[in-house]
């Protein structure tokens, strides 16, 4: 997806969260809750959206 969009004109952004949340309690509504928790303070305080995969570099056309 990421590699076709330049060609077609489409843009991307992605927020994402990060290696700083973690939690040792079993998935369900309590850490579902507290991702939402986090983004959305990420979000109120200006979360810098992302043009790229993490890890990925972008694409080079010719």
């Amino acid at each position: 997806m990421s590699s076709l969009r330049p060609a077609h004109g489409i843009g991307f952004r992605l927020a994402h969260i990060e290696d700083d949340l973690t939690t040792t309690e079993p998935f369900g509504q309590d850490v579902l809750r507290a991702l939402f928790a986090h983004g959305h303070g990420r979000a109120r305080g200006g979360y810098p959206w992302q043009a790229v995969l993490p890890g990925w570099e972008p694409a080079r056309l010719p």
